[in-house]
């Protein structure tokens, strides 16, 4: 199965000290995805599969670390190949990355890794 990889840039997520940090991810475009989240250079993995309000932390607890969320993409919809994930942050600025790509002919899966490092 062909596979399209993306890695972003490091992206800074300011916190609050007493907010509890949550993330939830959309995969859009009628497309089906998994994803993976963990902190980084940790191999307990936070949680996978669907990721809805996912409390990742204290911002206390969590300044200085970095979060890696990794998502895949099937390109299940055959009306498009376009892809639109969108990391969404409760209690934190900016609240929404959303990244948009498009799965070339011939490939099958999307894969988005991205970095967080909270602030």
């Amino acid at each position: 199965m062909p596979v399209t990889k993306r890695t972003e840039d490091l992206k800074v997520i300011n916190v609050q000290p007493d907010d509890i940090v949550s993330l939830s991810i959309i995969i859009g475009n009628a497309q089906i995805g998994s994803s993976s989240v963990k902190f980084k250079f940790s191999s307990v993995i936070l949680a996978k599969g669907e990721i809805k309000d996912l409390a990742i932390g204290k911002g206390s607890d969590i300044r200085g670390r970095i979060l890696r969320v990794a998502t895949r993409v099937l390109d299940a919809n055959t009306a498009t190949n376009k892809v639109i994930v969108t990391h969404h942050f409760d209690n934190a600025s900016p609240a929404d990355s959303v990244y948009e790509d498009a799965i070339p002919e011939g490939q099958d899966v999307f894969t988005l890794l991205v970095d967080y490092s909270f602030v």
